[in-house]
């Protein structure tokens, strides 16, 4: 019986070091998380009828693009915000994201993971901003 913990997925693994090489070995494996009590719905599947994208914050856009592409096999869609032109920033923005003041949207790109949800990309920028933690 093996009592060590869960091996990674090595092909996910080995996108993730090229794309973030200074992230720690087997990081697709298990991460446990706290259960967590969910109020029982009182209708079939919530009334949700499909998921059509997830937003992600990363800290190098293209990095992160790569990661997905070679892990997940995700085709690029478009970039709603290419990397050079002026970023979304200001107070509006602060207000209505609840953004700290002098945060940034650098880029913003669309990728699509087969029949499922896409994923959006958001380059984030902001004051003090820390490293991501490292799994």
């Amino acid at each position: 019986m093996n009592t060590g913990p869960p091996q990674g997925t090595p092909h996910i693994d080995a996108a993730l070091h090229m794309a973030a090489p200074w992230s720690s070995p087997a990081v697709s494996r298990s991460i446990p998380f706290r259960s967590v009590r969910a109020m029982p719905s009182t209708s079939p599947g919530a009334g949700v009828r499909g998921i059509d994208h997830v937003g992600v914050t990363v800290p190098d856009l293209q990095a992160a693009t790569a990661f997905f592409i070679e892990a997940l096999g995700a085709e690029v869609l478009y970039d709603s915000l290419a990397k050079g032109q002026p970023p979304q920033e200001g107070p509006d923005l602060q207000r209505r994201l609840r953004f700290l003041p002098g945060s940034s949207i650098r880029a913003m790109r669309l990728l699509r993971l087969g029949n499922g949800p896409s994923l959006e990309l958001f380059e984030y920028a902001a004051p003090e901003q820390r490293p991501p933690s490292l799994l």
